[in-house]
């Protein structure tokens, strides 16, 4: 099958075939960067939804796979509000054929719009009409004229699915977290050893003597300094007694200290993650 080249953007979804377009490495990161840009994109509207496009969109799947019809795009059927009727239905086959001319078989079609519909049924949205806008939600976001990477960066760090190790770490401690400001806090530690180290608390990959007795390095899974309990990072750092007699001095002292007032008042949470939903920092 041949590829749409690039300049379909505006009618292809973000996950182009770009290893077809043999591009240079800037231009291959480019369109990486666009790729994951686009899948965290979400239509929030009846016609932002029946603009978007069929092809070379990873929401839009046949067979766990994003699906790409040259012959229908050499047709300009291009998006969803394409194959609507007036109403919002979908057409028939018959109706699609008689209506593009396009040499395809029932199969495909069918396969195409139950995608869609999966899809559509994913969104929580209903399409009533075959109006849209004339411009996919990806390249609207884009071109919306906001200047600087921001709005990138903050699309770009949503995600609706939680990394194995942020479920974790909420299991552990019984509490939600506020994954988005601790990952901000993380970019914002300009030591490389310190944010290392941070990076490594958070997806739960310190050497512990837990981890180390997997490992078969060490024998004795039991905390280091009290000898108690399972060395686990949460123990180690905030439930030990001996560590918790550390972080208490501390406050104290930084409370005795404080000229204004400020009273500091030290979670597991805080020492974690440098953050807890009910202090303000």
């Amino acid at each position: 099958m041949t590829y749409p080249k690039v300049t379909l953007l505006e009618q292809l979804g973000s996950s182009l075939p770009i290893e077809e377009l043999h591009l240079n490495k800037f231009w291959n990161d480019v369109f990486q960067a666009y790729k994951q840009f686009g899948r965290k994109i979400k239509v929030e509207s009846s016609d932002e939804l029946a603009a978007e496009p069929i092809f070379c969109n990873d929401k839009i799947q046949v067979g766990n796979r994003s699906i790409c019809y040259k012959n229908w795009i050499d047709n300009k059927v291009f998006c969803i509000k394409n194959i609507l009727k007036e109403n919002g239905a979908f057409m028939t086959f018959n109706q699609f054929k008689e209506k593009y001319e396009i040499n395809t078989d029932c199969i495909t079609y069918i396969g195409c719009v139950q995608a869609i519909k999966s899809y559509i049924l994913k969104t929580g949205l209903t399409i009533d009409n075959n109006m849209s806008n004339h411009m996919i939600k990806t390249l609207k976001v884009i071109y919306s004229g906001q200047k600087g990477a921001r709005l990138y960066y903050e699309v770009l760090i949503q995600d609706a699915n939680k990394p194995k190790c942020c479920e974790k770490w909420e299991t552990k401690l019984n509490t939600d977290i506020n994954w988005n400001t601790s990952f901000k806090k993380i970019q914002k530690i300009r030591e490389i050893k310190l944010k290392w180290f941070q990076i490594r608390l958070v997806q739960r990959i310190l050497a512990t003597n837990v981890v180390l007795a997997h490992m078969g390095v060490e024998k004795d899974v039991t905390c280091s300094f009290c000898g108690k309990e399972r060395d686990a990072i949460e123990h180690i750092f905030w439930r030990c007694e001996h560590v918790k007699r550390f972080w208490e001095q501390l406050q104290t002292v930084v409370n005795n200290a404080c000229a204004n007032g400020l009273f500091v008042n030290l979670n597991e949470s805080i020492i974690l993650f440098g953050h807890d939903c009910s202090f303000k920092s």
